[in-house]
């Protein structure tokens, strides 16, 4: 691979993230190839913000119409798809370091629901430490070129080692953050850096030049302790897209649980984080507004009622209570007549009121249910607080309700009374 010494030069002053990724392009060669599903998660991202002309520059400079998941692509389009994308991402998320982590966090999401990520799944138990040993293999399958290693530095801790990859290190740092969360991890610490190293070797005017990019390395380690504040909350945020919204009414009574739980500051301060002062019960809001408050006031609700779940128990409890009082609410106890099974018959119903998802009800007895829900962002600790204060206000008497997460976005609930 022949490079000029305009092309060399670019390495040499180049200084934001964009260029970083154009002096990638040019030590790509056309055996570097990585599948269309990486493609496919970028273009997610940007759907998810919403910027439609974006998303069809990005495909047309890249010159393909559609990206077909299993198909092999050169990996200089998809710099090139990145680098274009970065400066509209880093308006959304801040700056482009934290923009190329929240790109590694949904490619990685949607690895794990396609065909590879489900084989993975299948084959390997769903522990952080199972999936470290996996990393590699799983790196294998997206990309046609690098070399992938893992050392153990203690029981939840170890170095991923990345040799001649094209994507900088903040990337990575937010795919192996998503994906050790979506194997059990909790308190998931990333942290990447570059470390030099010979991405490839060039040939040029009849010399060898060696390209000093593509080697990083980054430092994990987890925990089984329960879930902290922002970063857990994160990890969220980057799946959310336009469609996923709430109601005003929904998130003032998050607001008011936040002051019951805490102090008039807390609530304050949560409410500064997404930019609302007030909200107005029928106007629908994005859903990250609310993940944006409850990842500023959840690690001082956690250390005030014992620990995060206690908290999320307690607030979902005041955010059930505060429903039913509304004019929403009242509609609901009209409808289901004082009768803890209507109520749980018209839950899907009911949700709706509040925000988007997906949810069903499936009997197991004559008291006794499993209610499940899709793409919903709330972790079951906050929606068993839920359940748990509407039958009780039903005068429903022991009543249990058992949540567990089956995905990131997915949970269960089994539902009893007498």
């Amino acid at each position: 691979m022949a490079v000029t010494s305009s092309a060399r030069t670019r390495w040499e002053k180049a200084d934001t993230w964009e260029q970083e990724l154009e002096r990638r392009m040019c030590l790509a060669t056309s055996e570097d190839t990585i599948r269309g599903m990486l493609f496919n998660g970028t273009l997610e991202v940007l759907r998810t913000v919403g910027d439609g002309s974006l998303v069809q520059r990005c495909v047309e400079e890249c010159g393909e119409s559609r990206f077909l998941d299993f198909f092999s692509y050169p990996v200089r389009m998809h710099c090139q798809m990145v680098s274009t994308a970065l400066p509209v991402l880093a308006e959304e998320f801040g700056n482009s370091e934290e923009a190329l982590r929240q790109l590694g966090r949904l490619v990685a999401n949607r690895f794990m629901r396609v065909g590879a990520g489900k084989v993975m799944l299948s084959l390997t138990p769903r522990s952080p430490r199972q999936l470290g040993y996996s990393l590699p293999m799983a790196y294998r399958m997206a990309v046609s070129f690098g070399q992938y290693e893992v050392q153990w530095t203690g029981a939840r801790s170890g170095r991923f080692i990345l040799k001649r990859d094209f994507m900088p290190h903040p990337f990575h740092e937010g795919v192996m953050e998503m994906s050790l969360s979506m194997w059990g991890g909790r308190e998931v610490k990333v942290s990447g850096r570059p470390t030099g190293g010979s991405i490839v070797n060039v040939t040029s005017a009849g010399s060898e030049t060696r390209g000093e990019r593509g080697m990083s390395s980054a430092a994990m380690a987890w925990s089984v302790s329960p879930r902290d504040g922002g970063q857990f909350w994160g990890q969220r945020m980057a799946l959310v897209n336009s469609e996923d919204i709430a109601r005003g009414l929904f998130l003032q009574s998050v607001l008011k649980s936040i002051r019951a739980l805490g102090d008039e500051s807390l609530e304050k301060r949560s409410a500064s984080a997404c930019g609302q002062a007030r909200f107005f019960d029928f106007f629908n809001y994005p859903i990250r507004l609310h993940l944006q408050m409850l990842s500023v006031a959840m690690p001082e609700l956690a250390t005030r009622h014992t620990d995060v779940e206690q908290a999320l128990w307690r607030m979902g409890h005041c955010v059930a209570m505060d429903f039913l009082e509304s004019e929403a609410g009242r509609t609901v106890k009209v409808l289901v007549r004082g009768e803890p099974k209507r109520l749980v018959n018209n839950l899907p119903l009911t949700y709706r009121m509040s925000m988007t998802g997906e949810r069903s009800v499936r009997w197991t007895g004559p008291q006794c249910c499993r209610f499940t829900m899709k793409r919903d962002f709330m972790p079951p600790s906050f929606h068993e607080g839920m359940l748990v204060a509407m039958l009780e206000r039903l005068n429903a008497s022991k009543v249990k309700v058992v949540g567990r997460q089956t995905d990131m976005l997915e949970s269960e609930y089994d539902i009893s009374w007498q």
